[in-house]
């Protein structure tokens, strides 16, 4: 029997600046960058979809960033909470399937396979 078999990946798009956004809704809307602080040495490590509309992305230099925004939200990266609020979901993701696959705090594979009985085929 050739059975087909499904895999899922689940990226969890601007996950650090979602975090802050969920905890602080007075963030929501705003450009909201997380990584170094402007005035220090290093980069942005996730930027919302706001900031976004700046040009400010992934790896870009703080120092740029905050020349294309200096109104957005700069906080500094909550790696505990990011890391607790990843096994939640995945979690949450195991309810679905028990094949979850991490790749990194915001990523995993997902073995599908089977579910198309239970909901029906993609």
């Amino acid at each position: 029997m050739n059975r087909q078999h499904w895999v899922g990946h689940a990226d969890l798009d601007a996950f650090y600046a979602s975090v802050e956004a969920r905890d602080h809704p007075e963030y929501r809307g705003r450009p909201l960058v997380v990584g170094a602080l402007p005035g220090h040495r290093g980069v942005v490590a996730a930027a919302n979809y706001a900031a976004r509309k700046f040009g400010i992305h992934s790896a870009m230099p703080i120092a740029e960033a905050y020349r294309r925004c200096p109104d957005a939200i700069y906080l500094p990266p909550d790696m505990a909470r990011y890391s607790g609020v990843s096994r939640e979901i995945f979690r949450i993701l195991e309810t679905i399937t028990p094949v979850v696959e991490p790749v990194s705090v915001d990523e995993a594979y997902l073995d599908l396979t089977g579910l198309e009985r239970l909901i029906g085929s993609p």
